[in-house]
């Protein structure tokens, strides 16, 4: 695909933006990245992309900052925030997230199941 771009660069016509309709995006602030289990699971889904790899996105758990790199949309229903199961499924406002890689603070990123076994999240657990 890049080649083939690089090839018609010399037919493109540039297109000055219109100010009328620029908009300016706003600075990521660090309550940004936090996550809010009261949204729905596709937002809470696109949050995590959109901030990752930098600067993340997290939640606290038991008075620690997790951040989490990758997941996927789960059934589920429960509090927002709750974990749901052993593996690390969590209640959104509507549905829920699997969790698929995570990040404990001063920790390397790791796969949920390799970071559960030495950091044991019950169910019941509540991010907040």
């Amino acid at each position: 695909l890049l080649v083939r771009a690089l090839a018609r660069i010399d037919t493109l016509e540039i297109t000055a933006q219109d100010p009328g309709t620029a908009t300016y995006a706003e600075k990521i602030t660090r309550e940004d990245e936090r996550i809010d289990w009261r949204e729905d699971s596709d937002a809470v889904l696109l949050r995590l992309r959109a901030l990752n790899p930098r600067p993340g996105a997290w939640s606290m758990l038991a008075q620690e900052r997790i951040r989490i790199l990758a997941a996927r949309k789960a059934t589920g229903t429960g509090a927002p925030g709750y974990v749901l199961d052993d593996q690390l499924l969590v209640a959104c406002g509507v549905g829920a997230i699997r969790v698929l890689e995570a990040q404990r603070q001063g920790k390397r990123v790791m796969g949920v199941a390799d970071m559960l076994r030495g950091f044991p999240i019950p169910a019941g657990s509540q991010f907040a």
